[in-house]
């Protein structure tokens, strides 16, 4: 059975779990920044553990503005394991508890071919530095 639980203190598996993911973040993005917002702003800020039974499935940071939420940062044994039926039907269930009726994310090209179902492509954002 799928579990999800919300962060409201950091712990080491969730730390190490937020490092691994932010090696896909986006440039310019300073995670422990970002964790200490997190942390200090509950109201716009979200981290979830997701757990199947007893395993740790991964964590996932979201910004909530209802009624819409946005991935920032996830881990787990890949992008796709938070977006299989069983746990996307509970991570539904609580974007639904705290207000909001849409998830976005943003991610590499790749994730296009093989989006998970029911997603469309609203955008392709690319950057450059210079």
């Amino acid at each position: 059975m799928i579990h999800i639980q919300r962060v409201y203190s950091l712990d080491l598996w969730t730390v190490a779990e937020m490092l691994k993911a932010a090696k896909h973040a986006p440039e310019g993005v300073d995670l422990f920044t970002t964790l200490q917002e997190a942390l200090n702003d509950q109201t716009t800020w979200a981290i979830l553990r997701a757990w199947d039974d007893d395993k740790p499935i991964g964590v996932a940071l979201f910004e909530l503005h209802p009624p819409v939420a946005t991935f920032w940062l996830l881990s787990a044994k890949g992008f796709f394991t938070w977006h299989s039926p069983a746990v996307e039907s509970v991570l539904v269930d609580w974007l639904k508890s705290v207000g909001c009726s849409e998830v976005r994310c943003y991610g590499r090209p790749g994730w296009m071919k093989k989006r998970p179902s029911g997603w469309k492509v609203t955008r392709v954002e690319f950057a450059k530095a210079f």
